[in-house]
C-alpha cells in the first residue's frame, strides 16, 4: 500500500446484501473517518451499489450453506489469494464460514482481524460429529482473530464456556445497531395501532418459526376475525429449511396470511401493522427486524431465547412467548387484540426509547472506530503470522 493512499478495510460476509442492509452505515462512518473501503462477497443484486458508494468490490464465491471441504478449501485460498494481493489495513468477518475461514487467511499475511458473531445459526442447532467440527474450527478461528465480538451476551458465554475464544478477545456489541433517525414513525401511529394487523418480516425459513406464526393465526382468526396477518420477506430457494413456494401460495388461498413479497425498504409495511411477530427459534444475534420496529415504535411478539429476549423486555415493549409453542404464542397475540389502545401505544413508545438509549447504530460504529485506529499496532509479519496458524493448530490438538 502506498503511503499516499487511504488505508483500506474490508468487510469480508456471505452475502452482498448482508454487508448492504446491515453494514451501510458503518462503510459511510469509515469513509468519512478516510478510509477506503472493500467489500468481498458473492455477487447478488446489492453489489454494484457498493460502487455507488464508492467502495471496491471483490466479488468471491462461497456456498454459505454447504458442507464440501473441497468448497471451503477454494474459499479459504481465494481469500488468501485476495489478502496478498490487497494486503487490507484491517479486516472485518461476518457470517460462519467468512468467520471461520476468515481469520486463518488473513493470519497467514499478517493481517490482522476481528470476527464478528451475529448468532450462531445451524452450526450450534444441530449436534453431533458436525457440531464438534465446526466448534474445532472456530477454535482456529478465534485464535488467530485479533479480536472477537459478540451481539448477544449468551453467545459470548457459550464460546467461553466451551473454550472456543479467550476471555480476552471476546468483546460484547450493543447488539446488531440500527439507524433510529431512519427507522423513526413517518406519520402518526393511531390508525395502525387501533388496528389488528400483524406482520412477520424476516427470511422465510422454518426455524425463524413463519410456521407457528400462521398455525397461531389461524387461532386468533377463529376468535377475532377482523384481525389480518401478512408475511413479508424472501424465499431462501437453495436452504435445505426454505419454505416452498407451493406452501406460502397455500396460505394465501387459504386466506390466513397474505404474502408481501420482498423489499429493500420494510419502513412502510412496519408504518401500516399494528404489530409484529418474529417466533423464532432460530441461532439468532439480536434480530434485526426487532430493533427496526421496535425503533419505529411498533409493538413486538418474539421468543423467548438467545437474542431475541435481548430487544424484548416483557409487559415493556411486547411480550416473549415459548419456544415452539403455538398455544402460547396465540396467547400473547390474543392479549395483544384485547390490549386498551393507550397500552399499545405504551409498547410502541417503550420499544423506542428502548432502542434509542440501548442498540442505536451509533454506539456500533464507534467500537469499530476505535479498533481501526488501533489497527497498525496489531499488524504483523507474513512469516510471524504463518507462525501463528502454526500455534493455533496446535493449540487445538487433544492434551494427553
Amino acid at each position: 500500500m502506498k503511503t499516499n493512499e487511504p488505508k483500506s478495510i474490508a468487510l469480508v460476509a456471505n452475502s452482498s446484501w448482508y454487508i448492504y442492509n446491515l453494514r451501510l452505515g458503518l462503510i459511510r462512518a469509515l469513509k468519512e473517518a478516510s478510509f477506503s473501503v472493500t467489500v468481498l462477497a458473492p455477487k447478488d443484486d446489492f453489489s454494484e451499489r457498493f460502487m455507488e458508494e464508492g467502495c471496491r468490490y471483490i466479488e468471491i464465491e462461497i456456498n454459505g450453506m454447504g458442507t464440501d471441504p473441497v468448497e471451503d478449501f477454494v474459499y479459504c485460498y481465494n481469500l488468501m489469494r485476495i489478502y496478498r494481493k490487497h494486503r487490507f489495513y484491517y479486516v472485518f468477518h461476518y457470517t460462519i464460514k467468512p468467520n471461520i475461514y476468515g481469520p486463518v487467511a488473513a493470519a497467514v499475511h499478517g493481517i490482522p482481524s476481528t470476527s464478528i458473531i451475529s448468532g450462531l445459526g445451524y452450526s450450534f442447532i444441530n449436534k453431533g460429529v458436525f457440531n464438534f467440527f465446526i466448534k474445532m474450527l472456530y477454535k482456529i478461528a478465534t485464535y488467530l482473530a485479533d479480536e472477537v465480538w459478540f451481539v448477544n451476551p449468551d453467545d459470548k458465554k457459550l464460546f467461553e464456556a466451551h473454550n472456543i475464544v479467550s476471555t480476552c478477545k471476546a468483546k460484547l456489541l450493543p447488539g446488531e445497531g440500527v439507524n433510529t433517525l431512519h427507522f423513526s414513525p413517518q406519520k402518526d401511529r393511531i390508525s395502525a395501532t387501533k388496528a389488528n394487523h400483524f406482520i412477520f418480516c424476516g427470511r422465510l425459513i422454518w426455524t425463524k418459526g413463519v410456521g407457528e406464526f400462521i398455525e397461531a393465526a389461524r387461532l386468533i382468526k377463529a376468535q377475532h376475525p377482523e384481525a389480518t396477518f401478512s408475511i413479508l420477506g424472501f424465499l431462501h430457494v437453495n436452504n435445505p429449511d426454505a419454505i416452498p413456494a407451493e406452501v406460502i401460495e397455500a396460505w394465501q388461498k387459504e386466506g390466513v396470511a397474505q404474502y408481501l413479497g420482498a423489499t429493500d425498504d420494510v419502513r412502510p409495511f412496519l408504518e401500516a401493522a399494528s404489530c409484529l411477530v418474529l417466533p423464532s427459534y432460530y441461532g439468532e444475534g439480536t434480530p434485526r427486524s426487532l430493533l427496526e420496529a421496535s425503533s419505529m415504535k411498533v409493538p413486538v411478539i418474539t421468543t423467548d431465547q438467545v437474542g431475541c429476549r435481548e430487544v424484548v423486555r416483557d409487559g415493556y415493549n411486547g411480550f416473549l412467548c415459548n419456544k415452539k409453542d403455538v398455544a402460547d404464542l396465540a396467547q400473547k397475540m390474543d392479549r395483544f387484540v384485547r390490549m386498551p389502545f393507550d397500552e399499545r401505544l405504551r409498547l410502541g413508545e417503550n420499544g423506542r426509547r428502548l432502542v434509542k438509549e440501548k442498540f442505536d447504530e451509533a454506539f456500533v460504529i464507534q467500537h469499530y472506530l476505535d479498533k481501526t485506529s488501533k489497527a497498525g499496532t496489531t499488524r504483523r509479519s507474513t512469516e510471524k503470522g504463518r507462525k501463528l496458524l502454526a500455534a493455533a493448530l496446535a493449540f487445538t490438538k487433544p492434551r494427553p
